[in-house]
């Protein structure tokens, strides 16, 4: 039995559920706009959207970054003295996934930005 696909499932799936979703947009739009005007359904829908777009481009980034850093130590551990151990490979992944997950929260790498900005127009909603 092999754990190689341990890596490629991401802990916050599980939470990550539309409730979450609106919730984070109501409780931003929620302080720019009354609750009780007209248009209110309107704009939290879009707000859900672009809350929404905000996570899956952080995802992205993570999988980007968790895949930069993969090949990055497919190549150092090609000189190695001592054999690895697969333990240490499972955790290895499991230690890169939570800094690429870190890395795509801190919005310093830059990439989900760029996808937000890309991903706005196609929603046909403004920033």
């Amino acid at each position: 039995m092999t754990f190689s696909n341990l890596s490629t499932i991401d802990p916050r799936s599980t939470y990550d559920t539309m409730q979450d979703v609106k919730f984070k947009a109501f409780k931003a739009l929620s302080k720019k706009i009354d609750p009780n005007k007209k248009n209110f359904k309107n704009v939290l829908d879009k707000e859900i959207k672009k809350t929404k777009l905000k996570e899956v481009a952080q995802q992205f980034e993570s999988l980007f970054v968790n895949m930069m850093f993969k090949s990055l130590r497919k190549n150092l551990n090609k000189h190695r003295l001592i054999k690895e151990n697969p333990a240490e490979n499972i955790f290895s992944d499991m230690l890169y996934q939570e800094y690429s997950l870190q890395i795509a929260k801190t919005g310093e790498f830059g990439l989900a930005k760029q996808i937000y900005k890309w991903g706005l127009p196609s929603l046909d909603i403004s920033a």
